[in-house]
């Protein structure tokens, strides 16, 4: 049955974005079936989704307002350089930090096609704009004026495409038990995994030394301080992320990096014990292999 969601799939290349929101507006007492949206939401980006399949996703829900490095972006990288893995980091522009994912990597060149697909091609390695994969997210909050869709919202969680595990940061306990009522779309629910720190009193969605939980589960609980800067600092936070790019850094933050490497390869099952997971951290990080490969498309 045709639906006017046919229709933004085919405005999303050659529509414009003001035509686009006048259909959406023009619908929003047009009855809509769950199928109709998860086959739209599944169309939406169709040609990076089919690309994508089958890799393994690092993502962070955002929203903590935790002014930190970009740990899981650097994690994503160092891991996508030490295993033979297709590796995606999917995340977005700051919203309340002050350097997003799209930031950190559109600054190191990494988002330019050339590099983006050679680094892919070689390396297994990809960073995608959430907007990139899934361009219909532009027009949420507006589909939501819908009623039907509304509805569909609070039920179903559509992830991107299918991968093979997500890695999913969250910024409340509250995240895991809902994703688990929730139809989950693109998804094997045994598959999502979930993780979060309490640094100096505050929940933060990464890997941090402190107290670290995955999937609700306490894994660390060290007497830990987490480094707190203000939305002034930047060009420290720039630097830091620099020196754990080129392997330089030995600090507190590049025991948080160490940290989120070896539980998200020990959940892949690439790593039996802590020790083991650290000991290939350390291997990639010693040889400097993000170093090189920034080198190797002249963006360092």
């Amino acid at each position: 049955m045709e639906c006017f969601l046919d229709d933004l799939i085919e405005l999303e290349g050659n529509g414009s974005e003001e035509l686009i929101k006048r259909v959406i507006l023009k619908n929003i007492n047009t009855h809509v079936t769950s199928e109709q949206i998860i086959s739209f939401s599944r169309k939406s980006g169709r040609e990076i989704k089919e690309k994508l399949k089958g890799a393994i996703n690092i993502n962070g829900a955002g929203g903590t307002g935790f002014i930190k490095p970009n740990l899981s972006s650097l994690v994503a990288l160092y891991i996508g350089l030490s295993i033979d893995r297709i590796i995606v980091k999917t995340g977005s522009g700051f919203s309340t930090g002050i350097w997003g994912s799209s930031n950190f990597f559109n600054k190191l060149g990494l988002m330019d096609c050339r590099k983006r697909e050679y680094i892919y091609q070689k390396y297994g390695f990809a960073y995608y704009d959430y907007l990139e994969v899934s361009p219909w997210k532009r027009y949420k909050d507006l589909l939501r004026n819908n009623k039907y869709l509304n509805k569909l919202f609070r039920k179903i969680i559509f992830f991107d495409y299918r991968p093979s595990y997500y890695f999913l940061g969250v910024n409340s306990p509250l995240c895991y038990e809902e994703l688990k009522k929730l139809r989950l779309e693109n998804m094997p629910s045994n598959k999502l995994i979930t993780f979060y720190s309490v640094v100096n009193s505050m929940i933060v969605d990464e890997l941090m030394s402190g107290q670290v939980y995955v999937d609700n589960k306490l894994v660390l609980n060290e007497d830990s301080e987490g480094i707190i800067w203000n939305r002034s600092d930047i060009k420290k936070l720039q630097k830091v992320n620099m020196e754990l790019l080129v392997g330089t850094s030995d600090d507190y933050w590049k025991k948080c990096l160490k940290l989120s490497y070896s539980i998200i390869v020990m959940n892949l099952g690439l790593a039996s014990e802590m020790y083991e997971a650290c000991e290939m951290f350390d291997k990639v990080y010693k040889d400097k292999k993000v170093m090189k490969m920034l080198k190797e498309i002249n963006v360092l």
